[in-house]
């Protein structure tokens, strides 16, 4: 089921997340007096498109796109793809550096070990 959003380019996607996001801060910053809710509400804000954006890039791999692409792509998109915690971002890292038969290896043992029992 191809959707309008899958047949766009990657940069794109990005690129209309980081619209979004910079439209969210503006209403933020209209709408929201309270300076430390503010900065909560834009910081969350930020921090759900950068996580967006990692996805479409992990996809983007996980359905063959080059890694050199991949690292272009995120250096150009640094500031906003910054935003995510480590924890986020470390396993976008190991999605994309890790080569395919490698990762289905790790998919299908992670599989096998949660269908056995805890317990002998």
């Amino acid at each position: 089921s191809d959707s309008q959003t899958s047949r766009l380019a990657v940069e794109e996607i990005l690129h209309d997340g980081r619209k979004i996001d910079e439209l969210i801060a503006r209403l933020i910053a209209e709408h929201v007096s309270d300076p430390a809710k503010r900065q909560i509400i834009q910081g969350e804000a930020s921090r759900c498109f950068a996580r967006r954006g990692l996805l479409t890039l992990s996809d983007y791999r996980n359905n063959g796109g080059g890694l050199q692409r991949i690292l272009n792509i995120v250096w150009d998109f640094r500031r906003d793809l910054g935003r995510v915690n480590a924890a986020a971002g470390l396993r976008f890292a190991a999605i994309v550096a890790c080569p395919r038969r490698f990762a289905g290896l790790l998919r299908w043992l992670k599989h096998r070990a949660l269908e056995r029992p805890a317990w002998p």
